[in-house]
This record gives structure tokens, sequence and C-alpha cells, in this order.
């Protein structure tokens, strides 16, 4: 298997260094391996050009704003 990509029951998940050498790990959202290595490929290459990747981020909400 590719250094950086791993399988978490059926669904591939990909892990990386940031530019700020932090290692991010993330689904790839597939079961395929091939799209796992793509997505991680693209993560690489927008690293050497600079660019922060887009990491998905999930809102955090309170009880009582869910509740409303």
């Amino acid at each position: 298997m590719a250094k950086g990509i791993f399988k978490r029951w059926n669904i591939y998940w990909i892990h990386y260094a940031g530019l700020d050498g932090r290692i991010i790990r993330e689904s790839s959202g597939s079961t395929k391996f091939k799209d796992a290595e793509a997505l991680l490929i693209k993560k690489r290459q927008s690293i050497k050009e600079g660019k922060q990747p887009e990491i998905k981020h999930i809102a955090n909400h309170t009880f009582n704003e869910i509740a409303e």
C-alpha cells in the first residue's frame, strides 16, 4: 500500500504534512484505492505550490441552538 494511504473499514484515508509541518489526516470518502491515491497526490501538489489544502471543518453547535 502506498505511503500516506490507509484503510479504515471500507474507506481509504490519507495523511500528509501540511505547510506548517502538522500531520493532516482525512477521509478520501471513497472505497477505491485509486481515488484516495489521486486525492493524496492533489493535496501534496498543492502543498508544494505553497497553497494550504482546503480542510473541511465541522461547525459546532450548542444544544440550545439545535433545540430552537
